[in-house]
């Protein structure tokens, strides 16, 4: 099983050594990265540069029957 944790206007995924990072970019748009050696690197690679946007997260739990 896996963690989930929220930092700063991101969703983080691990499980082992994997990693998967879900977040904002640009308006109207989300940027999936994710890596199997637990390190995200920031590189951009060719992605355009995308303005700071504001977003939220809320995370609901959800009780067991």
């Amino acid at each position: 099983m896996g963690i989930i944790n929220i930092k700063g206007n991101s969703i983080i995924f691990q499980k082992r050594d994997e990693t998967a990072v879900l977040g904002p970019w640009g308006k109207d748009c989300l940027r999936f990265r994710s890596s199997p050696n637990s390190k995200i690197t920031d590189e951009n690679w060719n992605l355009l540069d995308q303005p700071e946007t504001k977003c939220s997260i809320k995370v609901v739990k959800k009780r067991r029957p």
